[in-house]
């Protein structure tokens, strides 16, 4: 049997007695059962320190596929719930600096486009495609100088 830096300190708190009775299978999957499983890596892998207040602390976010089994995640669930405390106040405080940071942005946009507004005022225009006295007058402009003119033009025409 291999030494691990788990199996001396575990196996020394077993009665010898006992620990003669385990073939060497048996220990071998009690090793395996308990020595340390390296990381997967994740697509995702965000971790960070945070100095808040005069004290750090850490956040973790981690994505990718999910390989858990659904009685695993049943477990975690139920050791690991959602809606802490902790986490409702990380999750508010997130969706607040969203919603704010979303609408200065709106805000700032909406405001970019007030420099922009056309004028509303209404101006004097001829308008060529109508020759003659008789037709200005049906249509309720002003005949003037050999054109007809409409004193309400507005430049969104």
């Amino acid at each position: 049997m291999s030494k691990t830096p788990f199996s001396d300190p575990f196996f020394a708190q077993i009665p010898a007695e006992t620990l003669k009775t385990f073939t060497p299978e048996q220990l071998e999957a009690i090793k395996y059962a308990f020595s340390p499983r390296p990381w997967k890596t994740h697509p995702v892998d965000i971790r960070l320190t945070l100095p808040i207040l005069g004290c750090r602390f850490y956040l973790v976010l981690l994505g990718g596929r999910e390989s858990r089994s659904p009685q695993r995640r049943h477990t975690e669930r139920s050791q690991f719930p959602l809606w802490t405390p902790a986490n409702i106040v990380l999750i508010t405080a997130f969706f607040s600096l969203l919603l704010t940071s979303g609408y200065g942005t709106v805000s700032v946009f909406f405001t970019s486009f007030k420099s922009f507004s056309l004028p509303t005022t209404a101006y004097p225009a001829s308008l060529p495609w109508i020759t003659n006295s008789e037709q200005c007058q049906k249509t309720n402009r002003t005949w003037s100088e050999g054109q007809c003119w409409d004193s309400e033009h507005n430049p969104l025409f």
